[in-house]
């Protein structure tokens, strides 16, 4: 089993899980004798999942040369860093069985990664989150949030959209009522 010490080894990690698991469904399609239709059609649950974990592979790839290249730049470099070995921890936890099974990792490299690395990464993440959100250049209309406001109405936002939910038009909504008299009448 590998132990993740740089960035470029969570790529040659997923690298090697798709490449594992094309091997195996390439040998399963090969010495199967069914028709074409029907090799594709009793593994098609099995190739979906061989398809997201490619395109995790590229994803991470792209990801990992874009953090590279940003590398370069003292201010902002450190922060895709993290950003990276979030999201790659993220990802690869969401994949653990796949790992797991192809004896790429043991659950307990798993365990550590999610259990020390990640906690540390959000910790590290979390000052540069606002500005990471705010690079996107979303208008708050846009996400349709209160928070974040530039004029600095954050709760007053938060009342005025809570008083215009349709929910919060009666103190109680009706259907209680209807609720507290069959609890009643049961009684």
């Amino acid at each position: 089993p590998a132990t993740i010490i740089n960035l470029d080894d969570y790529c040659r990690l997923f690298e090697c899980r798709s490449q594992m698991l094309l091997k195996s469904m390439s040998n399963r399609l090969s010495e199967s004798e069914a028709s074409t239709y029907n090799k594709f059609s009793k593994n098609s649950i099995e190739l979906v999942h061989i398809s997201k974990a490619f395109i995790e592979t590229v994803v991470l790839r792209a990801f990992y040369d874009g953090v590279r290249k940003a590398s370069e730049h003292k201010s902002f470099g450190p922060v895709f860093e993290q950003l990276f070995h979030v999201f790659a921890i993220h990802t690869l936890r969401n994949s653990a069985t796949d790992f797991i099974r192809l004896k790429l990792l043991t659950a307990d490299q798993i365990y550590q990664l999610e259990t020390f690395n990640l906690p540390d990464m959000y910790a590290r993440l979390r000052p540069n989150l606002i500005s990471l959100v705010d690079a996107f250049d979303f208008h708050d209309n846009e996400l349709n949030s209160c928070l974040g406001r530039y004029d600095g109405q954050v709760y007053e936002a938060l009342m005025e959209r809570a008083r215009l939910n349709p929910t919060n038009r009666h103190k109680v909504h009706p259907v209680w009522k209807s609720i507290k008299q069959e609890t009643k009448s049961k009684l």
